[in-house]
């Protein structure tokens, strides 16, 4: 029995030295509101259509424990999970977007965030890929019309979470990782809903960020699209111009006052480059960011300190 707790507290204090090195290799850019005064506001049309009333779902119960409640929620073209604490609420309730097989960090974020009695309403990553294989044909013009119906469906589910009896539709906010963050960004930058925000991983340029090869998923959609349209380099980086600036973040800042939205990025991020992360820090009116010294699937090591930064961001907005 000695061997096995000296074990643990080996393991613990690893673990607990590996937070520590991790935080201590993170910049922050702490957000100076006297930089944003009159800047960057505009107004914008909504990239979604929105019912007013709520839209029809059937929920079951999966998980009960004495920590949570986990609800499975069948909308009518995706699926999603609702996460809630114990006791009647009503509570603050955070929306989950997931990037490609982002489902296991989300699964972390919402198992820490219903801990501190927060709801949280999970969307399915699988969504992502099995639209983009249900395409017959792929090109700019499906993947701009992806992206919008990516954004609706946020709304779809932001609205429903609003509607919720242990939910204070006061205090809603958002996280998004990856292809999850930019959703989120176009999702709050247009409803102007939402009360605070957590953008990972994500970034703002979409042309640019899709004319860079990096990344499995995103290298083997610009070939598909160049492929099946039988366009060449230069070709693709004109139609990704003329077909995703509509749909860029860049182009919806301005709803969300800067001081409720908190960034992480890889410095060393080659799938949606550091440089993206900075242009959408600027159009959004330099919120908080954080810079790990990582990639963006390296970025996976230092998720127990961008949790505590996101739950204490969460807890400075939404109480």
């Amino acid at each position: 029995m000695s061997c096995k707790n000296d074990l643990i507290r080996t393991v613990k204090s690893i673990l607990f030295l590996a937070y520590i090195l991790s935080a201590l290799g993170c910049v922050e850019y702490a957000h100076t509101p006297k930089r944003m005064q009159g800047k960057n506001i505009q107004t914008v049309e909504p990239l979604m259509s929105i019912a007013a009333t709520p839209f029809p779902t059937t929920r079951a119960p999966l998980i009960q424990n004495e920590n949570y409640a986990l609800d499975t929620i069948e909308f009518e073209a995706f699926a999603a999970r609702l996460w809630r604490p114990k006791g009647a609420g009503p509570h603050p309730a955070v929306l989950l977007l997931p990037g490609i097989w982002g489902d296991r960090i989300m699964v972390e974020f919402a198992e820490d965030l219903v801990s501190k009695g927060y709801v949280c309403l999970q969307l399915g990553s699988h969504r992502y890929l099995e639209r983009l294989r249900s395409k017959g044909k792929m090109s700019t013009e499906v993947l701009a019309e992806m992206i919008k119906q990516q954004v609706v469906e946020t709304g779809e589910a932001f609205h429903w979470l609003s509607t919720q009896p242990e939910i204070d539709a006061e205090r809603i906010g958002i996280l998004g990782v990856s292809i999850g963050a930019i959703i989120a960004t176009l999702f709050s930058e247009t409803d102007g809903n939402i009360k605070a925000a957590s953008y990972l991983l994500g970034g703002g340029n979409l042309p640019d960020i899709m004319a860079a090869p990096k990344g499995y998923v995103k290298r083997r959609l610009r070939n598909r699209i160049m492929t099946e349209n039988g366009l060449t380099e230069e070709e693709f980086k004109s139609e990704v111009i003329r077909t995703l600036q509509p749909v860029d973040p860049l182009n919806f800042t301005g709803r969300i006052d800067p001081a409720r939205i908190l960034m992480v990025n890889g410095r060393f991020d080659q799938v949606i480059p550091y440089r993206n992360a900075k242009e959408l820090w600027k159009a959004l009116g330099e919120p908080t960011l954080v810079v790990l010294p990582a990639g963006h699937y390296t970025a996976s090591f230092f998720m127990p300190y961008v949790r505590y930064k996101v739950a204490k961001h969460f807890e400075k907005f939404l109480g």
